[in-house]
């Protein structure tokens, strides 16, 4: 008996934070424009990134993955996405982002992977939809080259 109680409770916990993890995704993709925290998290947490206790903005802030301190609520550039990505995922590129690490050529090498369209410039703000089928191109681009 106690142990289905407790299947039952896993499970109604199990479902609600899967639904409220899918309200969370559809409002993020619904934005225009999409902002630089929820990203984040979303990529951390694909990434199998553990924050502990503190945003996923404070974590790279924290871990110096930007010159600059990013904001939360910041809008989410098209260099920004690409670095984020390759920084959680530990990354390598070419020969100039294995030398510099930086959102320039991070979005360079999504490019060169066909991931980004050719002509995005660098300062262009994602939406939430562009950002969601970025992180969706690396993802399975990463599950084939594995």
């Amino acid at each position: 008996m106690k142990i289905s109680i407790f299947a039952f409770v896993f499970f109604l916990v199990a479902a609600f934070a899967f639904s409220q993890s899918n309200e969370e995704m559809d409002l993020f993709m619904a934005k225009d424009k999409a902002d630089i925290g929820t990203a984040t998290a979303f990529v951390l947490a694909a990434a199998g990134v553990e924050v502990r206790g503190a945003s996923a903005v404070e974590y790279i802030n924290k871990n110096k993955w930007f010159k600059e301190e990013i904001k939360e609520g910041d809008s989410l550039r098209a260099d920004y996405a690409s670095y984020i990505i390759m920084k959680a995922f530990n990354q390598n590129g070419g020969i100039m982002y294995n030398l510099v690490k930086g959102p320039r050529y991070a979005l360079k090498e999504m490019k060169y992977l066909k991931m980004v369209d050719q002509r995005k410039d660098p300062a262009a703000v994602l939406s939430g939809t562009e950002f969601m089928i970025l992180l969706s191109e690396y993802l399975s681009w990463k599950e084939e080259t594995l």
